[in-house]
């Protein structure tokens, strides 16, 4: 997912449930992908997966990860566990067709 223009970060979640979504992260709020661009390449992406391992469904978060809220560990990496608990409204959203995702969501796709 981070060869995705403009996107600096990605988790991907998937495991024991019916497919994969991504949560991703701009590489800063002034140059937010526009939703055609962002679904045309992960599109691209995905053509490179395998079914189960393809994206159906993403969300585009605003503002950036942080250390300060255990978002990312001191070397910048991703801390799945913190981030999937502080973001798991919008995990659960993504997941439940009628729902609309809570929190810091600038975009909500799905392919």
């Amino acid at each position: 997912m981070r060869d995705i223009p403009g996107i600096s970060e990605a988790l991907l979640v998937g495991e024991q449930r019916p497919y994969c979504i991504a949560l991703l992260w701009p590489e800063d709020e002034t140059s937010v992908p526009d939703e055609a661009a962002l679904a045309t390449a992960i599109r691209s992406v995905n053509e490179q997966l395998s079914h189960p391992e393809q994206v159906k469904r993403y969300a585009l978060m605003s503002g950036p990860l942080k250390i300060s809220t255990g978002e990312l560990t001191p070397n910048l990496k991703l801390r799945r566990k913190n981030i999937m608990e502080l973001h798991q409204q919008t995990i659960d959203g993504l997941y439940m067709a009628t729902a609309i995702p809570a929190g810091d969501v600038l975009l909500i796709g799905a392919l």
